[in-house]
């Protein structure tokens, strides 16, 4: 089997692929791009993007690895289930985990903590013939059925049960987790956890997931089920291209930092009184309500936004802002009536830069955190933009 390494967002020169190979990488849905390389007839450049895991076809294994480290970024994968572990060296995995390892262990934290108080239950109406009454009785149907007897009744009663569209998530992501990590520990503990889950049904490859809104019943599980629903998003199962077939896991950075930047800096607002919101809407660009904005940071006083950041997985050593991005804030900006907008970005160091808009009104205040800073610092660079965030308000 041959392996490939890359770094996220890196290049391997001199590759050679045949077409099979070109077309599974190609086609896995982790932004990797091929170029030919100059001057040659059958070698070529891969560039990775901001998903990092491991694609996997007969005869090739590409394995992209995150900037940051192993444990930071169980760190990171903590925060995206809802509750951050800013203790790194309490995890067990070793700097060589590969992202299957990493993920398996966040999700199966957050799983954990949900069943210390209970499985998810649910009520399930079955309708079903029967001489007792033990539901809702149909009338109409069972004089349908049965107009002479009027019995066995026709009925719809609702039990307790366990096979519910939140457990059924859980466990399909367990399921396909337990087919990709590579160590036995985290295998066994992926093993533990399923027991829970034995009369949970998975949901079948291929199948629509369940859709699920967040109520007071499932609010304790939310953070798992976005993990888990992030797993099953990042599984690339039986990817055909000619005679090759690939499976695929590759985590999309973007929407780990995106929910990370969102969950400290909320831990941090909640001390000052203030409730950080995550993609809330009913922000209206245009008059006519066609174009709705959802931010990925905001701050509400009743139907009116008072903050608004934006959160971009990109690397910076200056924490010079991209036009593309700076246009998002000006939207923001145009539809919030706000002065301020912050960006966030990743960076080598903790920098802070304003872009002051020509039309005086306007200034985008961007922030580049310092993310494989010893684990305090990080800390204290949220709880500094939680003091500024409030202060400005």
């Amino acid at each position: 089997m041959r392996q490939i390494e890359c770094i996220e967002y890196g290049r391997v020169p001199l590759l050679s692929l045949d077409r099979g190979h070109r077309d599974v990488l190609l086609s896995c849905g982790g932004d990797i791009s091929l170029a030919p390389e100059a001057g040659t007839d059958d070698l070529w450049s891969l560039r990775a993007g901001p998903h990092v895991g491991t694609v996997v076809t007969p005869g090739l294994t590409l394995r992209v690895r995150p900037k940051l480290s192993i444990a930071r970024l169980f760190v990171m994968l903590s925060a995206a289930a809802g509750s951050i572990r800013w203790d790194e060296h309490s995890v067990g995995l070793a700097p060589s985990s590969t992202i299957e390892d990493v993920v398996a262990t966040a999700l199966v934290d957050a799983i954990r903590r949900g069943l210390a108080t209970g499985l998810l239950r649910g009520y399930v109406t079955v309708e079903e013939e029967s001489f007792v009454v033990r539901g809702r009785l149909d009338v109409v149907e069972t004089l349908r059925r049965r107009p002479v007897t009027f019995a066995p009744l026709v009925q719809a009663p609702e039990f307790l049960d366990e096979n519910t569209p939140e457990n059924r998530i859980l466990a399909t992501a367990l399921c396909h987790l337990a087919r990709r990590v590579q160590s036995p520990a985290v295998r066994g503990r992926i093993v533990d956890c399923q027991r829970a889950f034995a009369d949970v049904s998975i949901v079948p490859s291929g199948t629509p997931l369940p859709r699920i809104t967040r109520n007071r019943l499932n609010a304790r599980w939310w953070g798992a089920i976005e993990l888990a629903l992030l797993v099953l998003r990042s599984c690339g199962l039986d990817l055909p291209s000619g005679s090759h077939s690939s499976r695929s896991f590759l985590v999309d950075m973007n929407v780990v930092f995106e929910r990370f930047v969102h969950r400290a800096l909320a831990d941090e607002l909640r001390s000052h009184g203030l409730a950080l919101q995550h993609n809330r809407g009913g922000i209206d660009l245009d008059v006519d309500g066609y174009h709705t904005l959802r931010p990925d940071l905001s701050l509400w006083e009743g139907d009116r936004c008072v903050y608004a950041g934006d959160c971009k997985y990109k690397f910076t050593a200056d924490a010079m802002a991209q036009r593309d991005d700076i246009y998002q804030c000006l939207a923001y900006a145009a539809a919030t009536g706000l002065p301020r907008i912050t960006l966030f970005y990743g960076g080598g160091s903790q920098i802070a830069r304003e872009v002051s808009i020509v039309d005086g009104r306007t200034t985008v205040l961007v922030r580049a955190l310092n993310l494989a800073a010893p684990i305090e610092q990080l800390r204290a660079q949220f709880a500094a933009m939680a003091v500024e965030i409030s202060r400005t308000l």
